[in-house]
């Protein structure tokens, strides 16, 4: 049996092959990267994984890795925004991060190659609370590129929210998400 999407049939192997792919775009995708990944010479999450839905994304992440070290929800007071009054008054921002990574073989080892995260949450202080940006995507990327600088971390994820921003629409907040890779 295949099932038709927008003219297009997905076969049920191709289905059990992909699980998670409820298109025949997102298997489309979910192939490429695999393919991508098997062909390059140092694997990183492509481009194409920042496009798919959540469950493609970890499927193309774990042909490369099962392994991630997660930090999450670290709060700060800071004032970052393109609002004059951000600037004066401040507000909250959360920050997660994400480390990729292979740590098989840790426990056999005296001191494994482990990721210093108490230094991950020094430097992500350092960048929220000691830098200013209009942007929480600058602010992001800002986060990644000092991790990777600084910790020579190759595979990340970096994700800052916006609990409160100053709109005058009652939701949950903003968030952003930035994937690194090498």
């Amino acid at each position: 049996m295949s099932i038709i999407f927008l003219g297009k049939a997905i076969s049920d192997e191709r289905r059990e092959a992909n699980p998670g792919c409820d298109s025949f775009a997102d298997c489309e995708k979910l192939e490429a990267g695999r393919i991508a990944y098997r062909n390059s010479a140092t694997p990183t999450v492509h481009k194409t994984a920042n496009r798919l839905t959540s469950r493609l994304e970890l499927q193309i992440l774990g042909d490369m890795t099962n392994d991630v070290l997660k930090i999450k929800n670290m709060a700060f007071y800071a004032y970052h925004g393109l609002f004059e009054e951000e600037a004066k008054l401040g507000q909250k921002f959360e920050v997660d991060v994400e480390v990729y990574g292979d740590f098989r073989g840790f426990a056999r080892e005296k001191l494994p190659q482990a990721v210093d995260y108490p230094r991950v949450c020094a430097l992500v202080k350092q960048v929220v609370t000691g830098e200013r940006f209009g942007l929480i995507e600058a602010l992001a990327d800002r986060i990644a590129e000092v991790l990777q600088s600084e910790l020579g971390l190759t595979n990340l994820r970096v994700r800052v929210r916006k609990p409160n921003p100053p709109v005058p629409v009652n939701f949950d907040g903003v968030e952003v998400e930035v994937w690194r890779g090498r």
